[in-house]
């Protein structure tokens, strides 16, 4: 028994490397398929942050914002600045959507700007 724990503690480090890069291709994958709904001009997301005051144009301008910054997530020397505008652009979705009286989607929606602050804070070296 004493030797099993001993082995799960010896495998820990490969453990955290692969959840700490499903994080990064989980958070990534999620940035584009937000900023997609947005340059694509989605109707859902058009009404949505239209009727919280913001022009098409200023949504295009948001999902360029968040390609850019899940393109940034995937890159090693580049994953920390894009990890932070993504969590950035998710935290201003996330009060819009409270703003909006929808509490429980919007207590949902800041479960990707912890994962992201994750990276943003990951104080060793990162995974490549």
């Amino acid at each position: 028994m004493l030797l099993n724990l001993v082995k799960i503690f010896k495998d820990q480090p490969s453990i955290m490397q692969k959840l700490k890069l499903l994080n990064v291709i989980l958070m990534g994958l999620l940035g584009l398929a937000s900023a997609a709904a947005k340059v694509t001009k989605a109707p859902q997301e058009l009404e949505f942050f239209g009727n919280a005051g913001l022009s098409e144009t200023l949504v295009m301008v948001f999902g360029v914002i968040q390609l850019v910054s899940a393109i940034l997530l995937f890159v090693p020397k580049t994953r920390k600045i894009g990890a932070s505008v993504l969590a950035l652009t998710f935290l201003f979705s996330t009060v819009l959507i409270f703003m909006s009286g929808n509490i429980q989607f919007a207590v949902f929606s800041l479960l990707p700007v912890v994962l992201l602050g994750f990276i943003v804070l990951e104080k060793t070296k990162p995974i490549e």
